[in-house]
Order: structure tokens, then sequence, then C-alpha cells
């Protein structure tokens, strides 16, 4: 083990700034987003849960880039400040990171809130790759890991069924290639939607840990509405999502399993403190 890489301090470089720095030019500079780190650990930061069609190569970027790290000792996945958007992201990870001891993995349960019956899929839900139970979109094994899920699965806040739909469930599966080594998603307070549910989705995988601070959790599927005599427009929630342990990523989100705080350094000086304790920890276990 190299304990210089270990005790190495990391700049804070301002990761967003990757992406926000190309403006409106599509051709972006992902290069910027990987690198090794420490003793042989593969890093990888996602500033925004973009679809891929809005960055060109993205895909391509991320599954060369995971390809690229198949020998070294573990994978860091940083989405801290992520704002969310997309799940394409989380799919192509899934692909990577689910084994097939779990494959598949139920990873988000969420209702719609609505007035009106509801017996198949949803578009809404479909852009979030949540399905009904019956759905097209779902295999006979889906519907097996789904029956085996359930029966431990118990929810934080009933679900009042004359306004909310029944569920739909978000299903990732192994791909044909894997991640061998650990995997940890390190994430902060301002984890934001999809990203929120990008580390709710892998928590519990034995081969994950999510690392660092409680995310903000947000994922309601918002719609914008006007309220009839103000005419005041408005964005309200009209998805109770929820994640494996049955409690709601809204006020709740995605608790890590080893917490890592920000301290004074990364908040004055602009070392990157929560990563280079991370590389430390895997540097020690590994």
């Amino acid at each position: 083990m190299s304990t210089n890489h270990g005790k190495q301090r990391i700049s804070l470089n301002g990761k967003s700034s990757v992406f926000h720095k190309y403006g409106k030019d599509k051709q972006k500079n992902l290069e910027g987003l990987s690198k090794i780190v420490g003793d042989h650990i593969g890093y990888i930061t996602i500033p925004q849960m973009y679809h891929y069609n809005e960055v060109a190569g993205l895909e391509n970027f991320i599954a060369n880039t995971l390809r690229s790290f198949s020998n070294t000792k573990a994978l860091i996945i940083d989405i801290r400040n992520n704002p969310g958007g997309s799940r394409e992201v989380l799919q192509t990870f899934a692909g990577y990171i689910v084994r097939a001891k779990q494959s598949p993995w139920v990873a988000n349960v969420a209702y719609l809130r609505t007035d009106k019956p509801m017996t198949g899929d949803e578009e809404s839900m479909s852009s979030r790759y949540l399905y009904s139970y019956n759905s097209e979109k779902l295999s006979d094994n889906d519907r097996k890991a789904i029956d085996q899920f359930r029966e431990g699965f118990n929810l934080q806040k009933a679900i009042d069924n004359s306004k909310f739909s029944g569920p739909f469930y978000m299903v990732l599966h192994q791909g044909k290639e894997s991640y061998g080594q650990p995997v940890y998603i390190l994430v902060n307070e301002e984890s934001f939607s999809a990203a929120s549910v990008f580390a709710s989705a892998f928590k519990g995988l034995p081969n994950v840990k999510i690392v660092g601070e409680t995310t903000d959790g947000s994922s309601g599927n918002s719609r914008i509405l006007r309220l009839k005599n103000s005419n005041i427009q408005i964005r309200v929630s009209t998805m109770a999502s929820f994640q494996r342990n049955g409690k709601t990523l809204d006020g709740n989100g995605t608790i890590p399993d080893r917490v890592i705080q920000v301290d004074e350094k990364q908040v004055l000086d602009g070392y990157d403190t929560q990563l280079t304790q991370l590389i430390n920890i895997i540097n020690r276990i590994q």
C-alpha cells in the first residue's frame, strides 16, 4: 500500500464547472471527470444527471471509464452537489455495479398522486424507469424479484388508495460487464433529486457503500400548476417515492453507510478533505 498516496491532500476544483464552462457548446471535454487517485483507486465525478442527448459522448465516456477501471482496487463515484436530472446515468452504472446474485434489484418504489384509476404504465413514471407490476417493460424474473422484495417491504407512511395509484417499480439489472471491486458513492446534502435516487438505488448492495452526508432526497415528480383566483404559478410534488427501507426520499434523504463530514479545511482552504478521508479509508482496508 502506498502511504504517500493515502495521505495526499486533494484540492477542490469546482467539479460542476467542468460542464458549466462550456455554455451551450455540446462538445464537452469529459476527460476531467475521471482519474486514478490514492493507491490505484478509480474516481469518477458526475456533476449533473444529464440526459444523454444533452451531452454528446457522455454515455460512452462513462462506459469506457468503467472498463478502464476494471483493474483498480475500488471505485469512487462522486455525486456531491449534483442537482439531479435524468435517471439514464443511473441505468448505465447499474449494469456495472449490480452483481448476478442481486439481479434483478428492486431499487425504488413510487406512487403517483391521482384521482383516476390507473391500471398500466404512465409516461411521467416510465421516463423515470418506474413501471407498473404488469408492465411489458418488466420480465417474469423482475416480477419474481418484486414479489420477494415486497415480503419484507414496509412503508413508513401508508398510501391512501383513493388519492394515489398502485406502486411503480424501478428494477436494476446486471449488465454484460461488471465492476468486481468495492464501490463507494460519495454524497452530500446537495445531492438532489435524481442524484439522491442514484445513492438510494444502490444502497444495500453488498459491494456498495454510501459515504459522506445525508442527501437532499427530493424526488417528487413535480408539476407546474396555476392557482385559479390569483393565477400564481406553483410547483407541486405528484409522487411519493420510497427507498428500499420504506422511507420516503422526500423529507429523509439517503443516510450514508459511513458519515464523512465537511471540515474547516474544506470550507475555508479549498481542500477536499471528504474525498481525502475516503481515499485513506479505502487504502487502509483494501
